[in-house]
């Protein structure tokens, strides 16, 4: 499902606890907030995306009630995984990063252009009679962000420190994140071996 977070705050009787329970959350944030997971406060800036995990109790701050601040997308493994690259980009460190709660990563797309090329879209489709070709502009939409923020999550590979140790599994997803994202544009070894913090050989 998805909308507006305070939509969600109203129906669930005005509090602002909630549980991921079995679903990934994506947050687009259209204003400043503070997300509260296991009491360690997350501020969250205006236009970056956010993604948190299932299982989790999280706090919404008292200003996602205003309306038109967040926009939320939540989903299952089981709506979004139809291939293996699914699989891997849903078992990313978006989502299970053991050393933090939430990954914030800001977004090389402009605010306005997320309204039109993921919230006006995915609102437009929810309103149709198909509802095949909603859950199909659902799932890419889903995939385009989960792409954004594996290329720009804050403390990923845009900002990974050169000593930072990673595994062999690590570094093949970073790659494959990379060059399905980015293959059109770059072709050489060297800008990839950069981007992962590894040799070209």
């Amino acid at each position: 499902s998805s909308g507006m977070l305070d939509y969600y705050i109203q129906r669930n009787n005005g509090r602002r606890e909630f549980n991921t329970l079995d679903y990934f959350c994506i947050y687009i944030a259209l204003d400043d907030a503070v997300f509260t997971i296991k009491g360690i406060e997350y501020e969250i800036k205006k236009g970056s995306l956010t993604y948190v995990g299932s299982g989790l109790h999280i706090t919404y701050c008292e200003s996602c009630m205003l309306p038109g601040r967040i926009y939320i997308i939540t989903f299952s493994s089981t709506f979004y995984e139809r291939s293996a690259n699914d699989t891997m980009l849903l078992n990313s460190e978006l989502f299970f990063d053991a050393s933090r709660q939430l990954v914030n990563s800001s977004s090389s797309i402009s605010i306005e252009d997320l309204k039109k090329t993921v919230i006006e879209r995915i609102e437009k489709y929810s309103k149709m009679s198909s509802n095949g070709l909603y859950i199909s502009v659902g799932h890419n939409c889903i995939e385009s962000l989960l792409l954004e923020g594996l290329a720009n999550a804050e403390l990923n590979t845009c900002e990974l420190k050169a000593n930072q140790k990673f595994t062999y599994v690590d570094t093949v997803n970073r790659f494959r994140v990379l060059l399905q994202k980015e293959f059109m544009q770059e072709k050489h070894v060297s800008y990839y071996a950069d981007k992962l913090y590894v040799t070209a050989r």
